[in-house]
């Protein structure tokens, strides 16, 4: 529906005399090519950002700044077409997008434009993903305290950087530093989103996860329970993950139902023949709001 809809409007302008280096028919084209990329039509997405990206562009004053707002235009862009390439797992040429919006951003639009910093909180995801660890810590660092500083804790863009720095950490094998972050994403995205939202599932497992790494497997089983909770109510009974977390809760079960009546060590043993961190989490794994990057999060 969406898709018609959209080419039925950039027909419409067409025969109205818009071309297509008009702001509205760009509008229209980058929506057109965020329905495919939801779509998992990636081609055709790819194809109508660089087409985006490549037409000439007529400034107009919306923004009160034409700069401002042709920067502002072709960053957003480039960002998603980074974000077709990263979801068809081409990592290099993601991170090689992601870099020149980041770079333009900042060149233009200020550190403290939320362009710039969403573009970096992209951009230290999948530089985790390619295995540069320490970049990405550094990156999503410095973009998690931007953030909280401009936006505050219950804005969804520094709760997801806030996650992925968590994530970060708990690649890089830092256990004890991990939950910090992570427990915060998983708080706030609770308390705002609701407990069966993407975010806040995905920071319950990443916790969870850490929690067993460090043995500590009476907090492991209850972040999972409760992530297996909210699976069945969001999901359904036969979505695939409910037997995969089950399988953890089971496990941990077993370790606990082991060691329960060890003095000091309730809760605790010795590490299972599963190896935790050659798990990967479920992430939040929802739409980047890209076109919604200055809206706040009411809470009622």
């Amino acid at each position: 529906m969406q898709e018609t809809a959209y080419s039925a409007r950039l027909d419409q302008l067409k025969r109205v005399g818009f071309d297509e280096s008009h702001p509205v028919m760009l509008k229209v084209m980058q929506g057109l090519a965020e329905v495919y990329y939801n779509q998992g039509k990636y081609r055709q997405a790819e194809k109508l950002y660089k087409k985006v990206l490549s037409t000439p562009r007529r400034s107009h004053e919306e923004f009160g700044s034409i700069d401002d707002q042709l920067h502002y235009d072709i960053c957003s862009s480039l960002i998603e077409l980074a974000r077709v390439f990263e979801g068809q797992d081409q990592l290099e040429e993601a991170v090689k997008i992601y870099r020149v919006s980041s770079e333009r951003a900042k060149l233009f639009l200020g550190d403290a434009h939320h362009t710039t910093m969403f573009s970096n909180s992209c951009l230290g995801r999948v530089l985790r993903r390619q295995g540069l660890l320490q970049e990405s810590e550094e990156l999503l660092m410095a973009t998690a305290v931007h953030q909280i500083k401009t936006f505050g804790e219950d804005h969804q863009a520094p709760l997801v950087t806030i996650y992925d720095l968590g994530e970060t950490l708990r690649t890089r094998g830092k256990y004890q530093d991990a939950p910090t972050w992570l427990k915060k994403s998983f708080q706030r995205s609770r308390a705002i989103f609701g407990p069966d939202y993407n975010l806040t599932m995905g920071s319950c497992d990443s916790l969870g996860l850490c929690y067993e790494k460090q043995e500590l497997y009476v907090e492991a089983r209850a972040l999972y329970q409760e992530l297996m909770d909210k699976l069945r109510v969001a999901k359904g009974d036969d979505h695939p993950r409910i037997s995969e977390v089950q399988g953890w809760i089971d496990e941990v079960n077993r370790k606990v139902d082991e060691h329960e009546g060890d003095e000091g060590n309730e809760g605790r043993g010795k590490r299972g023949t599963r190896e935790t961190s050659a798990r990967p989490s479920l992430g939040p794994n929802f739409p980047i709001p890209s076109q919604n990057l200055p809206s706040v999060i009411q809470i009622n």
